[in-house]
């Protein structure tokens, strides 16, 4: 225990990640800048797409982006590989993708990694101050993820960490505004809602709903009425897709994949999901209820966001670096060092294992082994799942104990 609390607390492991974060920025910025040519394919990923998406936006051609036959060819066109990539934000985010569509690929990517992770990094300080070394390390192959992909896990996550610091800091108006924003990726803030309504803050709810209904209406006058139709087609497309199996779902963190993948229908593999994310609710209402300290609700939100929706990857796992922050004083005043390695792993595993699974079969693709529908299919089973209620189970385990 003498050496795992001055490591959790070292400055220097901050400093060399923020120094590895910029390293792995510049070099993204430039692949991503690279295009694709003849014998020479793109390899796409999050951020081809958060492009592609606002540039069709740009051109007038929106409905192609939420068509994911339209959207299909066009990533095909830009990237010359035939990924599996459909658009499914809401309009909100579209106009904001819209946004960065403005910036060539490589600066628009380097803009939105840079300071979505510096977000981060200042949320995760400002809940767990010196702990942020050890924080950081816990979730360390999500930050790789983010930062490969440009995914907007820092981002999504950072808004859930500022609202539950300003919600429990009595910053009503603050938390309210913060919640209104998160409409652009809703599934991920149910949690964060009961919250909300747990307060009984007219304040917080009305200026929530203020935000979100300003930012439909923007987004209504800016593209049109017939935007949402659109998204909501475009949103019963994914959901068949997501019940065909057509998503990589060894990169999913829900228990709705990790059924599905080894065999059980989607019907079964949903009720699943929805018995994992009733009794997650279900937990949370009784901490509400019985009054637990905020920084165990506030870990509890973070772990509900990511077990309710059936739609979780694991670049949104960057949340549950939000709620180990909350968390992690307590955890090492009472866990032992086995312990601690035990639980980072589990933590490693559920981060890493989508990309590290992805990595193995490009490498079987490339090498002949596997064909190139590795991409589409779900061939491997999906197991982050299990690994992140292994952990979440045996934080709990640990919290229950007395300081050591």
């Amino acid at each position: 225990m003498t050496t795992i609390i001055p490591l959790a607390r070292r400055g220097r492991i901050t400093v060399a990640i923020v120094l590895i974060a910029i390293i792995l920025i510049c070099a993204s910025a430039v692949r991503f800048s690279q295009s694709a040519s003849p014998g020479s394919p793109h390899a796409l990923t999050d951020f081809d797409a958060f492009h592609i998406a606002g540039r069709l936006a740009a051109h007038g051609r929106l409905a192609d982006a939420y068509d994911a036959r339209s959207f299909f060819l066009e990533q095909r066109r830009v990237s010359g590989t035939p990924s599996f990539m459909p658009w499914t934000y809401p309009p909100p985010f579209t106009a904001f993708a819209q946004g960065l569509s403005l910036l060539p690929i490589g600066m628009s990517y380097a803009l939105f990694a840079g300071l979505s992770f510096a977000f981060y990094l200042i949320v995760l300080r400002r809940i767990c101050g010196e702990y942020l070394p050890g924080a950081l390390i816990a979730v360390a192959p999500v930050i790789i993820i983010n930062l490969r992909t440009g995914q907007n896990g820092f981002l999504i996550s950072g808004l859930i960490g500022a609202f539950l610091l300003a919600a429990f800091g009595e910053r009503d108006q603050r938390a309210g505004a913060i919640l209104g924003v998160l409409i652009i990726k809703p599934h991920l803030a149910f949690s964060i809602g009961i919250i909300a309504l747990w307060r009984r803050s007219i304040g917080l709810v009305a200026m929530a709903a203020t935000i979100a209904v300003l930012l439909i209406g923007l987004v209504t006058w800016f593209y049109g009425a017939g935007i949402w139709s659109l998204f909501f087609s475009a949103m019963r497309e994914a959901t068949g897709f997501l019940q065909s199996g057509y998503y990589q779902l060894f990169r999913m963190s829900s228990v709705y994949a990790t059924l599905f993948s080894f065999g059980l229908s989607s019907a079964a593999a949903m009720a699943g999901q929805a018995l994992c994310a009733g009794g997650a609710l279900m937990l949370f209402g009784f901490a509400l209820k019985r009054g637990m300290p905020t920084r165990y609700i506030a870990a509890l939100a973070c772990i509900c966001a990511v077990l309710v929706s059936p739609y979780c990857y694991d670049y949104d796992l960057a949340i549950l670096g939000i709620g180990i922050a909350f968390i992690i004083p307590d955890l090492l005043a009472r866990a032992g060092p086995g312990e601690l390695a035990c639980l980072t792993g589990l933590t490693w595993f559920a981060g890493g294992y989508g990309l590290a699974t992805k990595v193995v079969m490009e490498k079987l693709v490339d090498t002949g082994v596997a064909g190139s529908e590795l991409s589409t299919s779900p061939t491997a089973p999906a197991l982050i799942a299990p690994a992140l209620l292994a952990a979440c189970l045996w934080s709990a385990m640990l919290l229950r104990r007395e300081r050591r």
